[in-house]
């Protein structure tokens, strides 16, 4: 197929598949899991079918015995919630490793009877849509992960060729209108692109949402909420102002906000600094753009990217656990997008200025003097302009080399 790709994420579960009986792949709907699935598995099973459905909420416990072998993989298998008590039973008699590969549109944690059934004997793992090194079938960059770790940024080697430069660049472009949902970014057409995720929205909305939250206002009421919620992307959640935009009260604002990030639509992230709270980032830049309904600036599709790409590089590298945190104080200074672990902190910066640095001194001084062991990447689209090394904790460069 000409717009498959092999998945990072693939060689991951791979590995766990030889150490857990019990692997789950989450994420986004479209985001290629059963794609996936066809990659890694021996027999496929969909749960989103009815007589799979029915047979699964019959007599759970025969369905996973007649089920059950090698690299079997029970797709979008939170619409039967009834299975997981059987599955927990199953592995329990039969620990031999690689038996099932569980995915879902759904956290399962975000499901009590299923995270009751599966604590501790299920390893997971969110499949992240495309990031442009994939997409150009290009492999995972560790760079932000090499600027995090490193003790001085002073002679730090980045590692890709101009002609590289350029196509990633285009592809970053193209990602800012059509995200990086498979089964959406390749729709040339924007009419088609935006019905097909119209369609998808109202499917995750007004199903899977109340899967997850006893919601019960409107489909109409929810996608205002959501609206709302693009609108305010990167900035404080400020739920007085939700509340005058939708006519809906907090705690169903939050329970929204709460099954919102369980369907992969959005994820929210921790303010630090002098502004604390939490602000939100949509999964997927295409269907920001068409919830947002307005016409983004360049920062803004800049922060955006940095978030859902980015991230990639952490996520899909075993080892020691990365959280993502705004950096805002009152007097002004931001870092947008952040990354922490045990081993560092590195603060990515986009700017529309690359020749006016001293704009953005006031931001990176504060960030710096805020956490000891951090250092900042301020990034443009400009391959034109030179790698610059403002100090040993902050360099300039094009956003192009670092993805």
């Amino acid at each position: 197929m000409p717009h498959e790709r092999i998945r990072y994420l693939q060689k991951i579960v791979k590995k766990n598949l030889g150490m857990s009986p019990l692997v789950g792949i989450l994420g986004h709907r479209q985001v290629g899991k059963t794609t996936l699935l066809g990659q890694l598995c021996k027999k496929y099973f969909v749960l989103d079918q009815k007589a799979e459905i029915d047979a699964a909420k019959s007599d759970p416990a025969h369905y996973i015995k007649s089920r059950a072998g090698h690299l079997v993989a029970l797709d979008e298998c939170q619409t039967a919630p009834e299975i997981f008590p059987e599955l927990k039973e199953w592995v329990r008699k039969n620990k031999r490793p690689g038996q099932f590969i569980l995915s879902g549109s759904v956290r399962f944690t975000s499901r009590e009877a299923i995270r009751e059934a599966l604590t501790g004997r299920i390893t997971y793992f969110e499949l992240l849509p495309f990031s442009v090194t994939e997409m150009l079938k290009m492999p995972l960059s560790d760079t932000c992960v090499r600027a995090l770790e490193s003790t001085d940024l002073s002679h730090f080697n980045i590692p890709h060729a101009t002609k590289s430069l350029t196509i990633i660049r285009d592809q970053i472009e193209t990602s800012f209108e059509r995200g990086g949902l498979p089964g959406i970014c390749f729709i040339r057409d924007k009419k088609l692109r935006e019905q097909k995720i119209e369609s998808q929205l109202r499917t995750i909305l007004d199903r899977d949402l109340r899967l997850v939250q006893k919601i019960l206002v409107s489909y109409s009421d929810i996608r205002i909420a959501v609206q709302s919620l693009a609108r305010m992307q990167g900035e404080p959640l400020n739920y007085t102002q939700l509340k005058a935009e939708t006519g809906l009260s907090t705690p169903t604002l939050k329970k929204i906000i709460y099954a919102l990030e369980a369907v992969f639509i959005l994820r929210t992230v921790k303010i630090e600094g002098s502004t604390m709270g939490h602000t939100i980032f949509f999964e997927d830049q295409a269907e920001w753009h068409l919830l947002a309904e307005i016409n983004p600036s360049i920062t803004q599709k800049l922060i955006h990217f940095c978030f859902v790409d980015l991230r990639t590089q952490f996520e899909y590298r075993l080892g020691t656990p990365t959280r993502t945190f705004q950096y805002k104080t009152r007097s002004g200074a931001i870092i947008p997008i952040c990354f922490s672990n045990a081993n560092g902190i590195i603060g990515i910066l986009p700017t529309v200025h690359p020749d006016e640095p001293q704009r953005l001194t006031g931001s990176v001084k504060s960030f710096l003097s805020a956490y000891s062991n951090s250092k900042v990447l301020v990034v443009h689209m400009d391959n034109s302009l030179p790698i610059k090394y403002l100090n040993s904790r902050t360099i300039l460069l094009p956003l192009a080399s670092i993805v």
